[in-house]
């Protein structure tokens, strides 16, 4: 393994650590599968610890600085004094790597949402560019102070900018690439949809969302489609029925035609971010058709 080019070793520990985690991810989804689907998108946050902790603990002192797919590839994480890493510090450097691709994934209010968004876009590029300079001191090892060595040969290239030039560089890149984007979005002229229409609208996601089963739900139109999406806390008995119910209260609402295309989508199970499991049911009819089945569900229920 040692004579493999230092940064190929690197990703390929990354590569390996990742498939462990990703088995790590479906062990718990298969233990822990209805609690995961109660907790709904905030199962995000699960994935997030399972995978931070995973790497903060091999990768401390408590492993030697070496975690599975390191020690495979002969390399490990050391302290800027050469020694291992504690578990709060080795913590904090796996949160740095990790929270770019859960943080996507959660719900923010805005503006937060917008300056999350470029702060955490900004980190994952840094993390790129200064691995391309120096394969044993990425971003997050610059933050904390650690390296990644060959657990032989201590032989390592600090990344050599002084630290208040690297600060003050990082400082005009945030404040022109947030610049840019809030500038954008005030330049550009914005699609502002009819108020009346947008009240109903949030009127039929809230009525989709008091119904007791339903975790989430979102309403789209896109080339004259209406979509509903609808995640579920347990499979019901009865799915057939919650999308009617959906459709039928779109089309009361907002007074759709007969030929207009509706389409619901229900969903049921889970998402950690480091594994998914998904069961996903659709139908897609005309408006007539959806309160055609709904006159149906009527007629079964008063026999």
């Amino acid at each position: 393994m040692r004579n493999l080019h230092f940064r190929v070793r690197r990703l390929l520990a990354l590569f390996i650590d990742v498939v462990i985690i990703i088995g790590i991810g479906a062990i718990v989804g298969f233990l822990l599968r209805p609690i995961l689907i109660n907790v709904g998108q905030n199962s995000y946050l699960i994935g997030f610890a399972l995978a931070v902790s995973y790497h903060a603990i091999t990768n401390s002192l408590l492993f030697k600085g070496q975690s599975i797919g390191k020690y495979l590839f002969q390399i490990k994480v050391i302290s800027e004094s050469g020694g291992k890493i504690n578990i709060v510090k080795s913590f904090i450097r796996s949160s740095i790597v990790f929270i770019g691709y859960f943080s996507t994934n959660l719900e923010y209010p805005n503006p937060l949402e917008d300056l999350i968004s470029v702060a955490v876009g900004i980190s994952q590029i840094l993390i790129v560019l200064m691995f391309y300079f120096s394969a044993s001191c990425s971003f997050h090892d610059y933050l904390v102070g650690t390296n990644v060595v060959d657990i032989e040969l201590h032989e390592y290239l600090r990344f050599n900018y002084p630290l208040k030039k690297l600060f003050l560089q990082l400082m005009i890149l945030i404040s022109a690439i947030i610049s840019i984007y809030f500038g954008i979005n005030l330049i550009v002229p914005q699609n502002h949809i009819n108020s009346n229409f947008a009240n109903k609208l949030v009127t039929v996601h809230d009525n989709i969302l008091s119904q007791s089963n339903v975790l989430r739900a979102s309403i789209g139109l896109s080339d004259e489609v209406f979509t509903i999406l609808i995640q579920t806390k347990d499979d019901p008995l009865e799915r057939h029925k919650l999308m009617v119910l959906a459709a039928s209260n779109l089309i009361s609402e907002l007074n759709i035609n007969d030929s207009t295309q509706i389409k619901v989508i229900l969903m049921q199970g889970y998402d950690l971010g480091i594994y998914r499991s998904w069961k996903t049911y659709d139908h897609k009819y005309l408006a007539q058709e959806w309160l055609t089945e709904l006159a149906r569900n009527v007629n079964h229920n008063m026999k």
